[in-house]
C-alpha cells in the first residue's frame, strides 16, 4: 500500500477522549486523563523484565526485513496512515446540493493505529476510529473518534502498544514468544485479556437504538481469521489456506430451534471475503448466494507473486442434492476487481438487481464504484476522479417504500492525493452523475464498513452513559453528538 506522498507522522499520543451525545447542543465532554496502573513491587519487577524480553525480541525481528504484508511503511503509508480524533466542524464548504432526503448521519469505521508500531503491523491491525457527517437540512458536519476498547483503554493509559496484533507480528517463532509475552504479562495482572482483545475497527450496526462497532477477531463474533499454531512453529504466517480442504455453506431454516437441521453444501474453490446478499428460489430448491471471490485466498495476509483477482459471482446450493455451481455475473471482457459494497439494505434476504462495489484498482486503492445489474452482468461505473481514491460506496435510499430498487443515493469517503484533501461524494444511484461533494475539515484515512442512522433513529439513541454495556462482548458501543 504505497503512496506517492511519504508515511505521514503519527499523531501525538492520546491522552483523553471525547464522548458525544445527541441533542439540540453541541456538547463535547472530556474524560479524565488516563492514569498510569499501580502496581506492586513484584508487578513493576515482571514488568521491567518483560518489556527487556520483548526489547530484544523486536530487536532479532528488525534484523530482518519485514514481509510487505507486516511492514508499517508498506501498510500505513499515504493515505492508509492514521489520523488524531477531530472535534466537531460544523457549516463544511459543499459543492452542488445535498438531496432533501439524506437526514441524519453517515458513519464509517476503519483502522487507524493509535501508537507508531514498533515491529510488524498489517492494515487490519489498527485500532478502530469512526468518521462521522451529519447531514441537516442541506448542511453538513463532521467529526472523528476512537472506538473506547479494553485494548484501546489499556494501551493508552500504558503510554505504548502492548497487545499482539493478530495479523502483523503472529508470524513463526516470534508470534509464539508474543503470545507467551502476552499471557505472562496477563498472569501478573500487568494487562487484562479477559474482557475483550479486539480492535473493533471492522464494521457498524445500528441495533435496537444504539450504534455498535464490531470486531472479526473478538467475541461474540466468529474468528473469520484462523490462527494456526502448527504454521507459526514452522516460522510461517498464521493465515493460510489450506488446499486440502473444501469451503462449504451452512443453511439452517429461519424458524429452526437449533443447529440439528443445519445443511452442509460444498462449494469447491471458493473464497469470498465477503457476501453480498442471499435469497431463497423455493421452484429450484435454491439458495442464490452473491459475493466477491477471491483468489489466491490469502493474498492480503501473505506476500504472493500471483496478482490479486476479486470476481462477483453467483453462488448456487441446492439444498435437495446438496450440490453447488459458481459462475461469474460480469463477461470476461468487462472483468474488473470489485469487492467493498452493498445492495440496497431494504432487499436484504430477497432477490436483488443491482449491486454497489468497489472497483479495487488499483489495488489496494479505489478509484470507484461500479452499479452490477446482477441478472445481465451489465456494469455501469463511475470514478471519483484524478488521483481520488475512496473505499466502500454505501447505498442510501432516497424513499425506503420507492418501487425502484435503485432511487437512492451512494455516499463515499474520497481522498484527493494530489492535493491532499478528503472529501464525501454524493451520486445519484439512478443516473450514476454526482449530486453533491462535502470538504472535509481534515483528511479521512481509506477505510473498512459503514452505515447510516437517519434523523429519527438518531434522536432516539439509547443513551449509552446510563447503560452498563456488557464486559466481555466485542462490540463497543459509540455515541454520536449532534454533529
Amino acid at each position: 500500500m504505497h503512496s506517492p506522498r511519504p508515511h505521514t507522522p503519527f499523531p501525538p499520543k492520546i491522552h483523553h477522549h471525547h464522548h458525544y451525545s445527541h441533542s439540540t447542543k453541541t456538547t463535547i465532554t472530556k474524560s479524565n486523563s488516563p492514569t498510569k496502573p499501580q502496581w506492586n513491587i513484584i508487578q513493576k519487577a515482571a514488568a521491567i523484565a518483560l518489556e527487556a524480553v520483548e526489547s530484544a525480541l523486536t530487536a532479532r525481528e528488525l534484523e530482518q526485513p519485514l514481509p510487505k504484508t507486516a511492514d508499517p511503511r508498506v501498510q500505513i503509508a499515504g493515505n492508509f496512515s492514521p489520523v488524531p480524533e477531530q472535534p466537531v466542524k460544523h457549516n463544511l464548504l459543499v459543492t452542488g446540493k445535498i438531496p432533501e432526503s439524506i437526514q441524519g448521519v453517515y458513519v464509517r469505521n476503519g483502522a487507524n493505529p493509535l501508537f507508531e508500531p514498533v515491529a510488524g503491523h498489517h492494515f487490519f491491525d489498527g485500532d478502530g476510529m469512526i468518521h462521522a457527517v451529519n447531514f441537516e437540512n442541506g448542511s453538513a458536519s463532521y467529526a472523528c473518534r476512537f472506538t473506547e476498547t479494553e485494548r484501546l483503554v489499556q494501551e493508552r493509559a500504558l503510554g505504548r502498544p502492548i497487545f499482539p496484533k493478530a495479523i502483523g507480528e503472529l508470524h513463526g517463532h516470534s508470534g509464539i514468544a508474543r503470545l507467551l509475552l502476552f499471557y505472562a504479562r496477563g498472569l501478573f495482572k500487568l494487562v487484562d485479556h479477559e474482557h475483550g482483545t479486539g480492535v473493533a475497527n471492522a464494521g457498524l450496526v445500528y441495533f435496537n437504538n444504539r450504534l455498535l462497532a464490531m470486531s472479526e477477531d473478538d467475541l461474540p463474533y466468529h474468528v473469520r481469521v484462523v490462527f494456526k499454531m502448527s504454521e507459526m512453529i514452522r516460522g510461517g504466517s498464521p493465515v493460510v489456506y489450506d488446499k486440502n480442504k473444501i469451503s462449504r455453506f451452512g443453511v439452517l431454516d429461519k424458524n429452526a430451534k437449533d443447529a440439528k437441521k443445519m445443511k452442509w453444501v460444498e462449494v469447491p474453490d471458493c473464497f469470498c471475503f465477503h457476501l453480498w446478499n442471499a435469497w431463497e428460489e423455493p421452484e429450484n430448491d435454491e439458495m442464490v448466494v452473491i459475493g466477491s471471490c477471491m483468489t489466491p485466498p490469502d493474498s492480503i495476509f501473505n506476500e504472493c507473486d500471483e496478482g490479486l483477482k476479486s470476481v462477483l459471482s453467483e453462488i448456487r446450493l441446492n439444498l435437495r442434492t446438496g450440490e453447488s455451481t459458481r459462475k461469474p455475473i460480469i463477461s470476461d471482457e468487462d472483468q474488473v476487481n470489485l469487492e467493498a459494497g452493498m445492495v440496497n439494505r431494504n432487499k436484504l434476504g430477497r432477490k436483488t438487481r443491482y449491486a454497489y462495489l468497489a472497483i479495487a484498482e488499483p489495488w489496494p486503492k479505489v478509484s470507484g464504484f461500479a452499479k452490477v445489474d446482477l441478472s445481465t452482468g451489465e456494469v455501469e461505473k463511475f470514478f471519483y476522479g484524478d488521483e481520488k481514491f475512496g473505499g466502500e460506496p454505501l447505498f442510501l435510499p432516497r424513499d425506503p417504500n420507492s418501487e425502484d430498487e435503485d432511487d437512492g443515493y451512494i455516499l463515499a469517503f474520497v481522498h484527493d492525493e494530489k492535493a491532499w484533501k478528503s472529501e464525501l461524494q454524493i451520486v445519484n444511484a439512478m443516473t450514476m452523475k454526482l449530486e453533491a461533494c462535502v470538504k472535509l475539515p481534515s483528511r479521512v484515512p481509506y477505510g473498512f464498513h459503514g452505515t447510516f442512522i437517519g434523523a429519527k433513529d438518531l434522536a432516539n439513541q439509547v443513551d449509552m452513559e446510563a447503560q452498563l454495556v456488557s464486559a466481555y462482548s466485542s462490540t463497543y458501543c459509540v455515541k454520536l453528538d449532534s454533529i
